[in-house]
């Protein structure tokens, strides 16, 4: 309904039909594609006809007709006949069932790409980055980047920190020294989920000493060098 209204064509007709109903006189045109008027049709007012009244312009390859109403004239058209091939007529035949490209709509009998949804971001780090789920058919979030638990259990609890902006750790066990050096050195172990030692720190010859907290060699010597011998006079020397 309007003064003036202009319907364009994907590809060219031959006719265009409407049905109309008006207070005054209205003019139905119809137009090429370099704007040539090709027909015109003019129809009296019949707003209290009860009916409606009918146009119809033609000639090869109109390209958009224009309805327009004279001396400010406002009217309502409906029933529109024409040998184009139409895209669509309502919304539901757009739809491509596809959420996060929009919803798409049918205009003049051709269908125009919907709005995607807009995910706005929250501003929140911690709550991870906003985005469209398809299979949800809502807007979503990715959680932050490492700090999704990763199953470990000697790293301890992941945590996001949203004044950092970043992934910390906390809970982390603390394996506590039981002050004996020969046990070895007090460490998470994943597999028991829990605090062990790592064993006895000497090697193959070494025998582990508690009170010096040391590893001595074969039989407790605790020399580490071997000592140089020196020969002369039938006696042997140690220096």
């Amino acid at each position: 309904m309007g003064s003036q209204g202009r319907i364009s064509f994907v590809d060219p007709v031959s006719n265009f039909g409407v049905g109309y109903s008006s207070a005054d006189l209205i003019t139905l045109e119809g137009y090429s594609d370099t704007a040539a008027l090709l027909d015109s049709v003019t129809g009296d007012p019949n707003l209290e006809t009860g009916a409606m009244g009918y146009l119809l312009v033609q000639g090869p390859g109109l390209a958009y007709v224009v309805i327009r109403g004279e001396f400010g004239n406002y009217w309502i058209v409906d029933d529109i006949q024409t040998d184009a091939e139409v895209e669509c007529e309502v919304d539901f035949d757009c739809q491509d069932d596809v959420f996060c490209n929009g919803q798409e709509q049918c205009v003049a009998w051709v269908c125009q790409p919907g709005e995607p949804p807009a995910c706005e971001d929250d501003g929140l780090f911690c709550n991870g980055e906003e985005y469209c789920d398809e299979f949800l058919g809502r807007c979503n979030k990715i959680p932050a980047e490492g700090c999704v638990d990763d199953g470990l259990y000697c790293n301890g609890e992941e945590y996001c920190d949203e004044q950092l902006d970043r992934c910390e750790p906390r809970n982390v066990p603390q394996c506590e020294d039981d002050g004996l050096f020969c046990n070895g050195e007090e460490t998470c172990v994943e597999e028991t989920r829990a605090c062990a030692s790592e064993g006895d720190p000497c090697g193959d010859d070494e025998v582990c000493d508690e009170p010096s907290d040391q590893c001595l060699g074969p039989g407790g010597d605790s020399l580490t060098e071997t000592d140089d011998l020196v020969t002369g006079g039938g006696c042997t020397l140690f220096q």
